[in-house]
């Protein structure tokens, strides 16, 4: 994945999901900011705000890769293999779906503009 250009909202463009099906609510986003900040927000229940973890940055321009694994109500993100472990609180493993793309989450005519060259799901 590259991003170019990252929306102004306020964690940034929205680059991957997971999302509680039942309750069509995300459990888990991860944005990528204007700075090239790679942050993750997870909500501790359906209804609460999410809780902002930093993964680490990655300039714009640049290419990384990331993975999202949620399996046994253990949530897990690499950003270019380095593996940050996170709480999904009291969610109780709900089934689940997986997002990826271009989510902007800006309120102004900002636009972002993201690159996807290659996806790989797994299913266990």
């Amino acid at each position: 994945m590259k991003v170019v250009t990252s929306d102004d909202g306020t964690h940034g463009t929205a680059i991957g999901q997971v999302f509680a099906s039942e309750a069509s609510k995300p459990l888990a986003e991860m944005y990528y900011s204007p700075a090239g900040d790679i942050v993750v927000g997870v909500k501790p229940d359906a209804d609460s705000n999410q809780v902002v973890t930093k993964l680490g940055n990655v300039p714009i321009g640049t290419q990384f890769t990331y993975e999202l694994n949620y399996s046994n109500d253990q949530l897990s993100i690499s950003i270019n293999g380095n593996t940050t472990p996170l709480s999904t609180f009291s969610w109780d493993s709900p089934a689940c779906y997986f997002k990826s793309g271009n989510y902007n989450q800006g309120e102004s005519a900002a636009s972002s503009e993201v690159h996807i060259y290659a996806i790989n799901v797994v299913h266990s």
